[in-house]
């Protein structure tokens, strides 16, 4: 009776001991995984650091040129409004010398036309005397009339120039707009590649805290092997040598 109850007692061991092997080696190949994953989670975990820092220094950048590109762009607004009062004003002023340029020329030329009236009881000028003071008259006006053509063109030149400080100005101000359009979508792009890769960082912790869970079912599992009465280990030599650490410390 006693080696019959022996007998039983070492079948349920033996059962006992084949499917706690089961569960460890399904623990193993669970921890190699695992081990396996952290490993090239910390490598992504490395990379991705790396890639964090370069992208703040980029993004630090990037903050840096858009307050640069926004101060110009307001300096340059500045410049553009004080600029276009100031060529208004020129219009205006350059209008009026027209204007007043133009009344002079025709009071001049209306004067240099009309002939001085003739004086009571005394004869009109001579026939020849006619002549030279038309003659006079007519290359005086040649002349007037070739000044003011003279500062026509003088005017229009200046008013050209101005023209195309203006369009230069605007064409200055629309480039600034266009990089600051861009280096603001750069930030925005680099952002949402630093958030990803944050997120990679906290799948690589996940990973960790996964393979400290299978450490303890580990450990757990070779507890199983130590008999609660003698205290005595029943755990094969190859399966001690692949148990964790802490289960042979123990």
């Amino acid at each position: 009776r006693t080696v019959s109850g022996l007998k039983r007692r070492l079948d349920d061991v033996v059962s006992a001991s084949d499917a706690a092997t089961a569960e460890l080696e399904a623990a193993k190949r669970a921890r190699e995984a695992a081990e396996t994953e952290l490993r090239g989670s910390e490598v992504q975990a490395s990379i991705a650091d790396a890639s964090i820092q370069a992208l703040e220094a980029t993004i630090s950048h990037l903050q840096e040129e858009i307050a640069k590109l926004g101060s110009e762009l307001d300096a340059l607004k500045s410049t553009e409004d004080i600029e276009r009062e100031e060529f208004l004003r020129q219009m205006l002023e350059m209008n009026a010398r027209i204007r007043q340029f133009q009344q002079k020329a025709s009071a001049e030329l209306a004067e240099r036309c009309s002939g001085p009236p003739s004086a009571d009881g005394k004869q009109g000028k001579s026939a020849e005397g006619q002549n030279v003071s038309d003659m006079n008259e007519t290359m005086d006006s040649e002349g007037m009339l070739t000044d003011s053509a003279d500062q026509m063109n003088k005017m229009n030149a200046e008013v050209h120039v101005l023209e195309e400080e203006y369009q230069k100005d605007l064409l200055e101000l629309e480039k600034l707009r266009h990089e600051l359009a861009d280096v603001r979508a750069k930030r925005a792009l680099m952002e949402a590649v630093m958030k990803e890769t944050k997120k990679l960082q906290e799948i690589g912790g996940r990973v960790a805290e996964l393979e400290n869970v299978h450490n303890s079912l580990a450990e757990e599992l070779q507890k199983r092997y130590i008999c609660p009465g003698c205290g005595t280990n029943n755990m094969a030599p190859e399966q001690e040598e692949a148990a964790p650490a802490a289960a042979v410390a123990n």
